[in-house]
C-alpha cells in the first residue's frame, strides 16, 4: 500500500496482489497524479505474444488516426465489468 500511496508501485518489494480487476484499476488509477481516470489512456493486451488485437481507451483515438498501421475493429465501447469485479474478455466480444 505504501508503494501505491507513493505514486510508486514499482518500487515495491514485495508484488502487489488484489482480488480482482477491479482493484487493480482503482489502485493504478491512484497512481497516475492529477489525472482523472477518464483522460487515463490504458492499454488491455490479452497476450503480449500476440499483440494483433488490442483494447485501448478512447485517449488513443488521434494515435490510431494517424497511424497507417493501426485499425479499429470495433466501436468504442465501455469496459465491462462483471459481478464479481472482473473485467469481461472484450476480444471474445469481436
Amino acid at each position: 500500500m505504501n508503494a501505491i500511496t507513493g505514486i510508486s508501485p514499482e518500487k515495491g518489494a514485495v508484488p502487489i496482489h488484489f482480488d480482482t480487476d477491479e482493484e487493480i484499476l482503482a489502485a493504478c488509477f491512484e497512481t497516475i497524479g492529477d489525472t482523472p481516470s477518464t483522460e487515463a489512456r490504458v492499454v488491455h493486451i490479452r497476450n503480449t505474444m500476440d499483440v494483433q488485437r488490442i483494447s485501448v481507451s478512447r485517449r488513443y483515438a488521434e494515435d490510431i488516426t494517424a497511424n497507417g498501421k493501426v485499425k479499429m475493429v470495433t466501436e468504442w465501447q465501455e469496459m465491462q465489468i462483471d459481478p464479481a469485479g472482473n473485467i469481461i474478455d472484450p476480444f471474445q466480444q469481436v
